[in-house]
């Protein structure tokens, strides 16, 4: 386990999803972090859009006068859309003060409106070789100001100070700097959510790309309804039992156009990145522990896939982006 760096401020991270907002910080050790997790007011947030502040504003306050114990002086925020746009770039490598106009510059080829609708940040990845010549890869973000303004009001509405707002695949990045290097190389992080899933490729260690798949824990829990034909409420209370031990479903049914999809990520990433493939997939998100869900994807991956809650501390897999937020370095 790798110690997380020390910061000269504390951050709380958080994470505002379709089903469940997570909030987390962490100082200098992993085994250190505090976090809380509530219920997020039905409708209030779609596909990463505020839809209602007030109500918000008062489910976090709520968490944060309670008894959560976390501290709020530095607040970032986790965001995830399909609408933002995410693009991993190689340009010309040139000195740090160059590159941004010079992504700014090719950032226009990636934005299907105007640029001025949009708040685009981009990180630095690694130095490759490309053709004999040295280039710079970038990871490229792009937000529509619509969905970032949802933010900067939510924030004004909390009267907290606002550091940051930082993409959800960012924040990937920066939880993953916990993982053991010598067991995390070659790898996948699976985040299943209340309505999608969110897949995270890393090859040789760095961030490849991300992938939005239509496959929640909301759709296991419709199955188990219809397969037990017991009301949600109920099937939601099955899903969540560790063992599920009286459970029986057909997974091939459920889990079909989800392994699909999977499956031509996996194939992009080996044509893309790594010929050698996948070593290994690390499962988090509400609908992680869902035993069914893991055996399948090690089946028809032939993978080994463990949930972050079987090594790392208890939670940290339901808000390990929340968790990323929290461990902020300048800029995305």
């Amino acid at each position: 386990m790798t110690a997380i760096k020390k910061f000269k401020r504390s951050y709380l991270g958080i994470d505002i999803g379709s089903k469940n907002i997570k909030l987390a910080s962490t100082p200098d050790d992993i085994h250190k972090y505090k976090y809380s997790t509530i219920k997020t007011p039905p409708g209030s947030c779609i596909n990463g859009y505020i839809k209602d502040i007030p109500t918000i504003a008062d489910a976090i306050n709520n968490c944060l006068n309670g008894e959560s114990k976390l501290s709020v002086k530095n607040v970032v925020f986790s965001i995830l859309s399909s609408d933002i746009i995410i693009r991993d770039m190689i340009i010309p490598a040139v000195p740090a003060k160059e590159l941004p106009r010079l992504v700014n510059n090719i950032a226009e080829e990636y934005i299907p409106t105007s640029l001025d609708e949009f708040v685009t940040d981009f990180k630095p990845l690694e130095i490759v070789n490309n053709g004999g010549m040295q280039k710079q890869r970038i990871l490229l973000a792009a937000a529509p100001r619509s969905l970032i303004n949802g933010y900067l009001e939510l924030a004004d509405k909390m009267s907290i100070n606002l550091s940051a707002i930082d993409v959800y695949q960012n924040c990937i990045i920066k939880a993953a700097g916990c993982l053991d290097k010598s067991e995390y190389v070659d790898y996948l992080i699976l985040d299943v959510g209340g309505q999608r899933s969110t897949a995270t490729f890393f090859e040789g260690g760095v961030f490849a790309f991300s992938r939005i798949l239509d496959l929640g824990g909301d759709d296991i829990t419709r199955m188990i309804s219809g397969e037990e034909n017991i009301p949600m409420n109920e099937a939601e209370k099955l899903k969540k039992e560790s063992a599920c031990p009286n459970l029986v479903i057909n997974s091939s049914h459920l889990f079909e156009d989800f392994k699909n999809a999977l499956e031509r990520c996996v194939d992009y990433y080996v044509t893309r990145y790594n010929p050698h493939g996948l070593q290994k997939v690390l499962l988090i998100g509400g609908g992680a522990s869902f035993l069914p869900l893991q055996s399948y994807i090690s089946e028809c991956l032939n993978l080994m896939a463990v949930t972050a809650d079987s090594f790392l501390p208890h939670g940290c897999g339901m808000v390990f982006n929340a968790l990323g937020a929290s461990m902020r370095e300048g800029k995305l």
